[in-house]
């Protein structure tokens, strides 16, 4: 009888240590999860400044229309280092590019900082960029400040904006996964905060 009731209080004590170590396994993995989701970096972020070098045009003569402000690069002597490009998804339609910046802060505090050419979405010049920030640090602790693609018919750099708790993207994966690899994820001027977009093709 003594050793009945020995295995039967061993029984119990393993099952229950079993029952504790299970839910001590399935707190921990949904604590992970969640930190793992909350915790993603965007793939595109300024997390601080840079200087920029002098804009390089692309070609000695650009082939536009009629409409078109300049052919060459020695058109262009209204500004600074400045480059006749092509702009514009339809007819081609040349004009003049000046850079306007070198470094943040030849920019407005308030906007965003100085995209220089070949940056994220910036092609054509060192420009002043819209946008709510400038690095990441001017989105408060674990911010990011990160390019928006414009997805109008001209495309190019919208500008920097922060990331939000409201967001329903934080890059283009997320867009590519849930909603198709037509979209992007872009800052978004009605909603004020990072949503999956369609870019416009011009016609």
């Amino acid at each position: 009888m003594h050793m009945v009731r020995t295995s039967f209080s061993t029984i119990v004590v393993a099952s229950f240590s079993a029952l504790v170590l299970v839910a001590c396994s399935s707190s921990g993995s949904d604590d992970g999860d969640a930190a793992a989701d909350t915790g993603r970096i965007p793939a595109q972020h300024r997390a601080s400044a840079t200087t920029c070098s002098p804009s390089t045009g692309t070609g000695p003569e650009c082939p536009g229309g009629p409409s078109s402000a300049c052919s060459t690069d020695a058109d262009c002597t209204a500004g600074t280092n400045g480059h006749c490009e092509s702009e514009g998804g339809g007819a081609v339609i040349c004009s003049c590019f000046y850079d306007t910046c070198a470094q943040d802060s030849d920019c407005a505090r308030a906007q965003g900082p100085c995209a220089c050419q070949g940056s994220t979405y910036q092609r054509r010049a060192n420009e002043c960029a819209a946008g709510n920030c400038q690095t990441d640090a001017d989105c408060g602790p674990n911010g990011y400040c990160s390019p928006s693609e414009d997805t109008s018919c001209s495309g190019g750099l919208a500008g920097y904006y922060c990331h939000t708790a409201h967001d329903e993207c934080i890059d283009d994966l997320d867009c590519e996964t849930e909603a198709g690899g037509d979209q992007v994820c872009a800052y978004s001027f009605d909603l004020a905060h990072w949503a999956c977009a369609v870019p416009v093709l011009c016609p």
